[in-house]
């Protein structure tokens, strides 16, 4: 199993992240109790965030993220 670090930035206004932020949250949530989020959080600097996650290939986290 490997680990991966995914970023992304931000693209919607604040008005739709405001919507779509309790989704986003429900999905890492959980990803984190099925053991593929090992953790996440933005970044302070400019609109993205991180997230860790545990994979068996990047193929594999592609298909999670995908989803």
């Amino acid at each position: 199993m490997s680990i991966f670090a995914v970023t992304y930035h931000y693209k919607a206004t604040p008005e739709a992240l405001a919507e779509l932020r309790p989704i986003h949250r429900e999905w890492t949530a959980a990803q984190f109790e099925a053991g593929n989020l090992i953790s996440s959080g933005p970044f302070v600097d400019f609109d993205g965030a991180l997230l860790l996650f545990r994979a068996e290939s990047a193929a594999e986290l592609s298909t999670l993220l995908d989803n």
